[in-house]
């Protein structure tokens, strides 16, 4: 698969909410793409529309005009079956509230993507185990959210979203609820799997921390980009080792 088929592609999206007459424009021609192995930041005040554009770029939603290209497919026309399965197979969603089940262990809430697509539960502990001790939390997967800091519940987040290995990664406002050392750390996290494993990393967010540990910085207001940096050069293993070396 080529760089662009692993990319996402918005090109001229527009999304009203209500009537055609008298609704609300949610995106107002939208285009941009987010290329692998970087962290692309989508910026703007409230109701500008940047959680509305994530929602399109992880098939929750499709345009009314224009078009959405997920890894080389088209969300356009598509039935909700078929969104639903593009989200399986492709996409890992990151929430700002972390969305973790509090009955559960860490492990276990790590293993819901594998419960769903019906893997055996052995496996599926041996595959959630394996992944918190990616994030730095192996010695925590018995733990259940309540006994974990907030930065531990979204690393957890962050292992739960990798679970099918996504090629793209959208995080909503992931670093809000957490204090400094905290979201450097989340962020750290979402840094090595764009840079390390040419994963596509979105960040919709508020927090002015993060503009300096991203890679490019897209600015959204009132539905419309007013600000778009050209993408990186394409993903490479040689591209990554000289800039983490």
């Amino acid at each position: 698969m080529s760089e662009a088929d692993r990319s996402i592609r918005v090109e001229a999206a527009e999304l009203r909410y209500g009537r055609a007459d008298t609704g609300t424009h949610a995106l107002r021609g939208v285009s941009l793409q987010a290329m692998p192995g970087e962290v692309l930041m989508i910026r703007g005040p409230s109701g500008s529309g940047k959680t509305t554009l994530l929602q399109l770029m992880g098939a929750l939603k499709t345009p009314d005009k224009g078009m959405v290209s997920i890894c080389g497919e088209t969300t356009g026309g598509c039935s909700a079956a078929a969104l639903r399965s593009l989200r399986l197979r492709r996409i890992g969603f990151v929430f700002q509230f972390f969305n973790l089940f509090p009955t559960l262990s860490a492990w276990e809430n790590v293993a819901i993507p594998l419960d769903i697509r019906g893997v055996p539960r052995q496996d599926s502990e041996r595959a959630a185990r394996a992944m918190l001790e990616e994030v730095g939390l192996g010695d925590r997967a018995d733990f259940k959210p309540g006994q974990l800091s907030g930065g531990q519940r979204q690393r957890v987040a962050v292992a739960r979203a990798l679970m099918n290995e996504p090629d793209v990664i959208l995080a909503d406002e992931p670093t809000a609820a957490l204090d400094g050392v905290n979201g450097a750390i989340v962020i750290a996290a979402l840094r090595r799997l764009a840079h390390r494993k040419g994963r596509v990393v979105v960040v919709v967010s508020h927090d002015q921390r993060l503009q300096d540990q991203v890679d490019r910085c897209i600015t959204i207001e009132d539905g419309l980009v007013v600000a778009t940096p050209a993408p990186p050069a394409p993903f490479s293993p040689r591209r990554v080792s000289e800039s983490i070396g």
